[in-house]
């Protein structure tokens, strides 16, 4: 008989957090088996015996509780204190199995046009970030994880994107450390919602993404279904069986998706956060485009004909190729210099607008892309080149463009010195 899995929901009532805890127990024995079951947070001075746990051979059964959690330091960016939750099964006195898990004390809710944590507004600012490095391919060390985020701890950033799949427990158990808010998203990017596998496979990945990592504290919410069908009634239907799936097994975070459709989405009703890809400057139009574009935008997401009025907006696609070394003083396209004017504008214009929540620059590094279809004709060197790095991780012209806009907008929202240390730069003790 033995633990299969621990999950852990913070609640803030009246001032003081409670710890809502669910254990997984399964007997895999040819024989009855009963165990007591406890949970303990050392470092709070907690310790909570709940009882008898009795399952048949074979059987799988649940356990859940609830504990108060006086002294709790609040989980944030600028604070992200972790504790160490221990569950145990007891067998006359002496342990027989338990998990530890890492937790961190935070609730995320929406309100209006705002994103609140632990009860008050944040801003959020980053990254889209592929798993994707040109030593490792997608089985990335821990080292260079950390590496990247190093990087966009330099830059000033809160935010990172995990486009357009779960990403590895190991670069989120340093988001959680770090300090770092987190979109995470099922593995579905412009999907065709007739394959035969689809339901399957994308429910599949919601299940595993939400019950193996909805203990990280650094989840803020989670996302679906990047730039699908969200214009026919179809496709409508496709979003709310997955979005209804997301909230029935998490209904504590946030949910959205990333649409491409602007004023032609017919789904924003359905979620709890509207994001939105646009490459204005980039795609379309040019630098001076951009702010009027979000203008109406906003304009259409806040009236009666979206079914989104009032929510909170992020900006979850954004940016321009660069490709690394090319300098150009015209700032043609594909030069580095027209990639930072683009940046500049969009990210000046995009994190000063008091109805934008959040904003994350596509991408963080430059990533390869496939060389079948026609895709790789309009992407040089078979990558996507609007990384602010490139794969090599070497810095183009637009990262201190970025690393400016985005301190800036640290000291403006967040009250902090843009001359200060970033609070992320260390890892948070876990107690």
């Amino acid at each position: 008989m033995y633990l299969e899995s621990i999950s852990a929901t913070p609640r803030l009532a009246a001032g003081a957090w409670r710890l809502d805890i669910r254990a997984r127990v399964r007997n895999r024995s040819r024989s009855r088996q009963s165990r007591e079951i406890g949970a303990s947070l050392p470092a709070l001075g907690i310790a909570a015996d709940i009882g008898a746990f009795d399952l048949e051979p074979g059987e799988r059964g649940e356990a859940r509780w609830e504990i108060e959690a006086d002294g709790a330091v609040p989980w944030s960016a600028e604070s992200p204190q972790l504790y160490s939750l221990r569950v145990a099964l007891f067998d006359d006195g002496a342990i027989a199995d338990d998990m530890i898990e890492r937790i961190g004390f935070r609730e995320v809710k929406t309100r209006g046009k705002k994103i609140l944590l632990n009860g008050r507004p944040v801003r959020l600012r980053g990254y889209n970030r592929h798993e994707d490095h040109p030593q490792f391919g997608c089985a990335i060390p821990v080292e260079a994880m950390m590496a990247d985020l190093a990087l966009m701890s330099d830059l000033g950033c809160n935010f990172i994107r995990t486009c357009h799949y779960p990403n590895d427990m190991r670069f989120l158990d340093l988001c959680d450390e770090l300090g770092f808010y987190v979109w995470e998203e099922t593995h579905s990017r412009t999907v065709d919602f007739k394959h035969p596998k689809f339901r399957e496979q994308v429910a599949a990945s919601a299940r595993e993404m939400i019950e193996w990592h909805g203990n990280h504290p650094s989840i803020l919410m989670w996302g679906c279904l990047n730039e699908c069908d969200s214009v026919s009634p179809a496709g409508r239907e496709e979003h709310k069986r997955l979005i209804e799936l997301i909230r029935a097994l998490d209904s504590t975070r946030p949910v959205t998706f990333a649409s491409d459709k602007a004023e032609r989405d017919i789904c924003l009703d359905l979620v709890d956060i509207v994001s939105w890809n646009t490459y204005s400057g980039w795609y379309w139009g040019g630098p001076p485009d951009i702010a009027p574009r979000l203008k109406k935008y906003l304009r259409w997401v806040h009236s009666s004909a979206s079914g989104a009025k009032g929510k909170p907006v992020i900006l979850s696609e954004f940016g321009a190729g660069g490709i690394y070394g090319v300098r150009q003083r015209q700032a043609s396209k594909w030069s580095e210099e027209y990639q930072s004017l683009v940046l500049d504008e969009c990210l000046r214009t995009y994190l000063n607008h008091p109805d934008v929540s959040g904003a994350a620059v596509w991408q963080f590094c430059d990533c390869r892309i496939t060389q079948g279809g026609d895709r790789w004709a309009k992407r040089p060197r078979t990558m996507n080149n609007k990384g602010t790095v490139d794969e090599y991780r070497r810095p183009k012209l637009a990262y201190e463009t970025v690393k400016k806009r985005m301190l800036e907008a640290r000291e403006k929202w967040d009250g902090l010195a843009a001359s200060a240390s970033p609070p992320k730069s260390k890892r948070a003790k876990t107690k």
